[in-house]
């Protein structure tokens, strides 16, 4: 079992153990573990990543969630 997961909406990472429910608790998207590769993003306003990735937040996100 892999100690994070993922969103398929938003692509946000988070800890299973921090999350009491099975739902994205910032967009309400369903959750998977399956998942490649992770990006912090830190500044998006400056992040070429956050542009390419079309995330308009800081925070953890998956490169690739199916």
């Amino acid at each position: 079992m892999k100690e994070y997961v993922a969103c398929r909406s938003c692509s946000r990472v988070y800890s299973r153990y921090d999350l009491t429910d099975e739902k994205c608790p910032i967009c309400g998207g369903e959750l998977t573990q399956h998942w490649k590769g992770f990006v912090y993003i830190i500044n998006h306003e400056k992040s070429l990543i956050a542009r390419k990735m079309d995330v308009h937040e800081n925070g953890r996100f998956a490169l690739r969630v199916r």
